[in-house]
């Protein structure tokens, strides 16, 4: 029992948990975008637009660009640990944003 609350408690549990979130949200998103396996930008560009400049630089880079967090954080001049966090809470701000939009 002390053990899977230790586990629980883990920073790695946790950061593992947070990537999964990210990693299903990519797939979420392209699924419900899909119109005959192709993704509605304008949808993706209102969604982005909703958001503030910073997220939408590091959504952009990491997402569209290819760049990896270590290189975001060195283009943008910010600590990768900033980079990990807009990234995790732009992602939660565009899953609420595509929610609303498709009122689910």
């Amino acid at each position: 029992r002390n053990a899977a609350i230790d586990k629980l408690r883990s920073k790695s549990y946790k950061k593992n948990k947070q990537n999964l979130y990210t990693d299903n949200f990519v797939g979420t998103l392209e699924a419900s975008m899909e119109d005959d396996s192709t993704p509605d930008t304008s949808i993706l560009k209102s969604l982005l637009k909703g958001l503030k400049g910073k997220c939408v630089s590091v959504i952009e880079m990491l997402y569209f660009k290819g760049y990896t967090q270590k290189e975001v954080a060195q283009e943008l001049s910010i600590p990768l640990g900033t980079v990990k966090t807009r990234n995790r809470d732009c992602i939660g701000k565009l899953r609420k944003n595509m929610t609303l939009l498709h009122g689910h």
